[in-house]
């Protein structure tokens, strides 16, 4: 291999005029196109390399810079860069190591097209990226991976349970890797999906060595005229033919979100351990993660502990699961110790202990082209069994605390949605603005508490929704305007505390001629009192409820009109 790096150089300098500047470059034909097995390369006319085969590498050479090479790409029969099928010019930086890598098709005709919008053209080029001839460090192993499949979708490269490299297109190298030497499974799977292939790469002996893995040939051969079938393969830097990582079985894996809605102020921040493994470290409330890669088939302790957590023997909460294959959500809802939190009154709720509540089945992408699906679930322990409104009318009946309802598929677009005690007229809306999510599935949930102060002054309720890429949760805004933008707001509100009963005052203002009625509504549905406002014109009008005997507790005070409807809540205290 010294002889054939040696002339290379050689050739490529006599060819140039020799630049007392030079750069380090490595080769590799990674052109699975039938037509392109063993090509001629030339540098400024000249020979460069001759019958260079598919899957082989020249190993790192020093090559003149600042001054352009213009590479030709000819038939291994040619005579001269006359015959050249493809050419490109090149300036290297002195001082810098590339790697350049000949990829794409020489006709796309009779080959598969690729839907991915990243990648590059399948049309053959030669691509030039930074390159390393050694590891950074002493004893590791660098390493980046190179997306060299024509007809393959964007992808991840999976170890261990995590996905090392994310998103990477064709036509595109990753960062470098530093890792330990030793046997390593490289599972691929489509962006956010399963890895649906595995490859075993044994770097033990590889320390302080520099490699490139090379994802090569078609996923579908006979769509793309009979050429190699798709694998992964090493690079060395010494170049030569590619080294085939063997294929192994790939181990079922199933993908799962993990949202924290626990308002338990206790639990504001948590661990997500699985075994003995810190799965998630620092999880907020109203937060979620991205889909994470965890074993299916098999029991795992999930282990919800406190954020300051070191070990999983220090968590709070020990939940065993074993997933099929496949999407889930994870809800972690509910409170630590139920002492001194409200009940929700709901004989067909869950239970308002700590735990997790699970979807399977989830979506990654909308059922409708265009559309929306969204997943809606039930977190506020103190919320009775509630309607989930749509345009006034009942989209999701009779939902109780610990339930995930229905997916529903709705077009893009911005949304009102009523949340009303099953049965009742809706206490609270809220404005869903999905208009720029067309395509996506995404879950949204009733989170916090009604009353706070009868929960240990948790969060206040209000609908919350997560998208896939995790982060933290989106709040869906109050409607506090009508659909017409018609102005209505509370701008007074005095609960005074009396032995027998209360009264509640209120005030407000309407720009525009209304018939106004005030409702004060228990948690249960059932509506107190009704007083009717009268007709009221631009400007302030003052009303009182007056003086009610009714239990204390929390209520929804209820304004309705012609400007739409808005709520907030009061405590009666006694």
């Amino acid at each position: 291999m010294f002889n054939v790096i040696s002339a290379f150089a050689l050739v490529l300098c006599s060819a140039l005029a020799v630049s007392a500047q030079t750069a380090k470059i490595q080769i590799i034909h990674n052109a699975a196109d039938p037509a392109a097995a063993s090509v001629d390369v030339y540098a400024n006319g000249e020979i460069l390399i001759n019958d260079f085969k598919f899957r082989t590498a020249f190993g790192y050479a020093d090559v003149p810079a600042g001054v352009p090479i213009t590479v030709a790409i000819a038939p291994d029969t040619s005579t001269s860069a006359a015959s050249k099928i493809f050419d490109k010019t090149f300036t290297l930086e002195a001082g810098q190591v590339y790697v350049a890598v000949a990829n794409g098709l020489l006709k796309q005709d009779g080959f598969a097209t690729n839907a991915d919008p990243n990648a590059k053209p399948l049309a053959f080029d030669v691509f030039p990226v930074g390159g390393r001839t050694a590891a950074k460090e002493p004893g590791t192993v660098d390493l980046f991976a190179w997306h060299g499949s024509t007809d393959a979708p964007a992808v991840d490269v999976v170890a261990g349970g995590s996905r090392l490299i994310e998103g990477l297109s064709y036509g595109s190298a990753s960062e470098y890797l530093t890792v330990p030497p030793g046997v390593y499974d490289l599972g691929i799977a489509p962006t956010g999906g399963v890895p649906i292939a595995t490859f075993r790469a044994d770097v033990s002996a590889l320390g302080g060595a520099a490699i490139v893995v090379v994802a090569s040939g078609f996923l579908d051969p006979a769509a793309n005229g009979g050429g190699p079938a798709f694998g992964l393969f090493a690079v060395a830097p010494t170049g030569g033919a590619f080294i085939a990582l063997p294929s192994v079985p790939t181990p079922p894996m199933a993908l799962v979100q993990i949202i924290h809605n626990a308002a338990d102020p206790g639990a504001s921040v948590v661990d997500v351990w699985a075994g003995t493994s810190r799965l998630v470290n620092d999880l907020a409330f109203r937060t979620a993660t991205e889909f994470l890669l965890v074993p299916a088939g098999v029991n795992i302790p999930i282990g919800i502990a406190p954020g300051t957590s070191d070990t999983s023997a220090q968590s709070l909460a020990t939940f065993n699961v074993n997933l099929a294959p496949g999407r889930y959500i994870v809800t972690a809802s509910g409170l630590l110790d139920t002492t001194g939190f409200a009940p929700n009154g709901d004989a067909s709720a869950a239970p308002r202990s700590f735990s997790l509540f699970s979807a399977s089945d989830v979506r990654s992408t909308s059922s409708v082209a265009g559309n929306v699906d969204i997943l809606v679930f039930h977190g506020a322990t103190d919320a009775p069994k509630v309607d989930i409104l749509a345009g006034g009318a009942p989209l999701i009946p009779g939902l109780s605390y610990g339930q995930y309802a229905e997916y529903k598929s709705v077009p893009a677009g911005s949304y009102v949605i009523g949340v009303a005690p099953a049965g009742g007229a809706a206490i609270a809306s809220f404005t869903a603005d999905v208009s720029t999510l067309g395509g996506q599935a995404i879950s949204v949930f009733a989170s916090g508490f009604l009353d706070p102060g009868a929960n240990k002054d948790g969060a206040a309720f209000g609908l919350f929704a997560a998208l896939p890429s995790g982060g933290a949760l989106i709040q869906l805004p109050p409607v506090t305007t009508s659909v017409d933008e018609v102005s209505s707001s509370i701008s007074e509100l005095n609960v005074s505390p009396n032995p027998v009963s209360a009264e509640a005052r209120v005030s407000y203002s309407i720009d525009r001629d209304a018939i106004v009625t005030a409702r004060l509504v228990d948690v249960t549905g059932g509506s107190v009192a009704v007083i009717n406002l009268g007709f009221a014109t631009s400007g302030s009008h003052q009303a009182s409820l007056g003086v009610l005997n009714v239990p204390s507790g929390p209520y929804y005070l209820v304004i309705d009109g012609g400007f739409g409807t808005v709520s907030t809540m009061v405590n009666i205290v006694r």
